[in-house]
């Protein structure tokens, strides 16, 4: 893994957002982040699951693996655009987790009863190329 998300500037207008799927880059959602900045190549805390829904990944909260993935920092508009994608709170709820270092970012969880029926993953990274 790269950088460390809290090495250089951050503006406070930015929030840092941690991508484990569709928005990574290479995948088919990445174009949403056009104009975020591009913090870290970075796993979460051992602390998580990762779920197949179908197409897309779920993050879920409660297991003990590190899940790959990417730190952006975007501004308040490209939030909002990816709440609205994630169709949080609804399907995805966006709450504070802990990565692999320690520091912290906002990221997209399915709350564990959505989920229960899906398969796990067992490669905790997803890649799917569009």
């Amino acid at each position: 893994m790269h950088a460390h998300p809290q090495n250089g500037s951050h503006d406070p207008s930015e929030t840092l957002v941690f991508v484990y799927g569709r928005m990574r880059r290479g995948e088919a959602d990445h174009h949403f982040l056009k104009g975020a900045r591009h913090v870290a190549d970075i796993a979460t805390a051992a602390l998580f699951e990762l779920v197949d829904l179908g197409g897309l990944p779920g993050l879920i909260e409660g297991g003990d693996c590190a899940i790959e993935g990417e730190v952006y920092a975007v501004s308040t508009s490209t939030l909002a655009m990816i709440d609205e994608l994630e169709d949080h709170p609804e399907s995805f709820r966006r709450t504070r987790i802990e990565l692999a270092d320690g520091t912290f970012a906002q990221g997209y969880l399915v709350p564990r009863a959505q989920a229960g029926c899906f398969p796990r993953c067992t490669e905790h990274r997803w890649r799917r190329r569009a």
